[in-house]
């Protein structure tokens, strides 16, 4: 079970990134690059700090890893298409400015106390990665406050709903992970991941179904 879990996971993580890859490709999907820089920021600090974890685990955390692997494979895409296109733009608003900022200082603090001072413990790198996931709380909300502002779904909902797919199922290996305990930091990634995808997949079929009546 646990070994399945983990490849569906994959399979599915797989399957949505290389849909909305093809809906670039075709003009389906207009992503906005400076979203996906942030997200890709994020989850590679988040990344980062786990693998630092002695609890670490390359499969119970799959979701977050193998998300991180898929966003920075669709960010690479989403700026070539917009160099190719002579659309390149980089204008952070204010939130997605500190976000950034807020994940680099927090990750510089936690990197400088662990490896120059060489006082960070495992609690100490658990509060910072929950306080990353924080930002990335705050990052979801300038991305609902657009949504909103526009009623535009730009993105294929189907990519939205089989990632969302993906970190229910992946709570299986994060539960159950091979040292015999839960994986704190995946359950944590899928306490903030779940519920704020989910709501975006329903706010995206709202907005569909308004664009379709309109």
């Amino acid at each position: 079970m646990y070994n399945s879990t983990v490849l569906l996971t994959i399979i599915l993580s797989v399957a949505a990134t290389g849909y909305y890859l093809y809906c670039i490709k075709k003009r389906k999907a207009d992503p906005s690059l400076t979203a996906w820089m942030l997200v890709t920021a994020m989850m590679c600090i988040l990344s980062w700090m786990y693998l630092h974890s002695p609890r670490k685990s390359w499969t119970s955390n799959i979701s977050m890893l193998f998300g991180t692997a898929n966003v920075t494979v669709v960010l690479a895409v989403v700026l070539y298409t917009n160099i190719r296109r002579g659309t390149l733009r980089v204008a952070f608003d204010t939130v997605q400015k500190w976000c950034l900022a807020g994940g680099g200082v927090i990750a510089a603090s936690w990197y400088y106390m662990y490896h120059v001072l060489g006082i960070a413990s495992y609690r100490m790198l658990l509060l910072a990665y929950c306080t990353v996931q924080l930002l990335g709380v705050v990052a979801y909300t300038a991305m609902v406050q657009k949504l909103l502002r526009t009623r535009r779904n730009s993105e294929p909902l189907f990519t939205w709903v089989v990632w969302l797919l993906g970190n229910f199922i992946s709570i299986y290996p994060a539960w159950y992970a091979p040292n015999g305990h839960p994986d704190e930091f995946a359950l944590i990634y899928l306490l903030r991941v779940i519920p704020l995808n989910t709501f975006l997949v329903f706010l995206k079929i709202h907005i569909e179904r308004t664009d379709r009546k309109t």
